[in-house]
């Protein structure tokens, strides 16, 4: 964006809220966004004070909130790696630790994936980010109980649906 107005440009470009607090980065530390911890928490971009990444856990820290968190908790996200290539074990890991300690906390986890996901598919503004969103998905299907599959790849489908003309013949993209 062209400009004579300085202020305009500051309002695109703004600072990390992330830190990170070892020298070694967590395998999982990729997948922590500003974004996703606003949603997980339900709040505003600009509320978040600090995201602090340390040895075992996220630290996050916005006004009255401050939690640490798993970074197991956050889902993975499209990266320049390719999912298959997603340390799949430590989500797996914590979703089978959550169902042996607290129903109530794998359910806040998981209906917070899943409105995370169909937010991440509704900003899609191509097939092509929507299929590696789906890909991303398809590597959790193992780990998700099949009533979150069946949501998401619903939702998955009718966003899908945007991309396709009227009378195409394109197979659907199976979240598998």
């Amino acid at each position: 964006m062209i400009t004579d107005n300085p202020s305009e440009l500051t309002s695109a470009i703004r600072k990390s809220k992330i830190i990170h607090k070892r020298s070694k980065q967590h395998p999982l530390a990729r997948f922590i966004t500003e974004e996703a911890v606003a949603l997980k928490f339900n709040l505003k971009i600009e509320d978040i004070h600090r995201i602090e990444l340390w040895d075992r856990l996220v630290y996050v820290y916005a006004g009255k909130l401050s939690r640490f968190v798993s970074y197991a908790d956050f889902p993975p996200i499209v990266t320049e790696k390719k999912p298959t290539e997603f340390p799949v074990a430590y989500w797996s890991e914590r979703l089978r630790k959550l169902h042996k300690q607290d129903q109530s906390k794998k359910l806040v986890l998981l209906t917070w994936w899943t409105r995370f996901y169909q937010e991440r598919f509704s900003e899609c503004a191509n097939p092509r980010q929507l299929k590696q969103w789906g890909e991303v998905v398809a590597i959790l299907k193992p780990s998700l109980p099949d009533p979150i599959i069946e949501t998401l790849r619903e939702f998955y489908r009718s966003i899908q649906s945007h991309f396709l003309p009227v009378n195409s013949t394109t197979p659907h993209l199976q979240v598998s």
